[in-house]
């Protein structure tokens, strides 16, 4: 990228080298790129051993807090907020009734409840709600990571690295039974 904006006559300084891409020249530029993205790795293995070590120990590791139906306590347990638990539970409800995941969304947009982000309820959305073993007080860890600390892009775990299952984490919304019929 600094390669990009030196083409475009814009001039980067970077104080901690005293490397000004206007006057060095492309090995140092060069040498100097992989050294910072060798310690960006460096660091960003560093965080992810500790992250795993407090996983395997049980430890709860959040994140974020972008589940409906839970908001993270100063202690970082998830705590239960009871209007949006209903919605939750109003959920499994329907599913296992018949509902199809289309027409829960549907039904809730028609009573006038969006998303935690604000957006309509769409097939998706619905799927991470009812497939979400949160809700039953136990953590799946590790069901996605960072494959690049540079780009920071996420990916889907499937089975490339270890999953961490934490029982009683936090309360439950949805008991494991009805969860597990969900699923089945």
């Amino acid at each position: 990228r600094v390669r990009e904006l030196k083409e475009m006559g814009i001039d980067v300084y970077f104080e901690t080298g005293g490397i000004n891409t206007m006057t060095a020249d492309n090995i140092i530029l060069e040498a100097y790129a992989a050294f910072s993205q060798a310690e960006s790795q460096a660091l960003s293995d560093n965080i992810k051993f500790g992250i795993r070590q407090r996983m395997r120990s049980g430890k709860t590791v959040l994140n974020h807090t972008h589940f409906l139906g839970y908001t993270k306590g100063k202690d970082g347990v998830l705590r239960i907020v009871p209007e949006e638990a209903e919605i939750i539970r109003w959920m499994y409800a329907e599913y296992m009734k018949g509902a199809s995941r289309i027409e829960i969304g549907r039904a809730l947009m028609d009573r006038g409840i969006y998303t935690r982000q604000g957006k309509p309820w769409v097939d998706s959305n619905v799927k991470v709600i009812l497939t979400n073993i949160t809700y039953t007080g136990n953590m799946l860890f590790q069901k996605e990571y960072c494959e690049d600390p540079i780009t920071k892009h996420r990916r889907k775990n499937y089975g490339e690295l270890p999953q961490y299952f934490v029982e009683d984490t936090h309360e439950a919304i949805i008991p494991m039974d009805e969860w597990q019929a969900v699923q089945d």
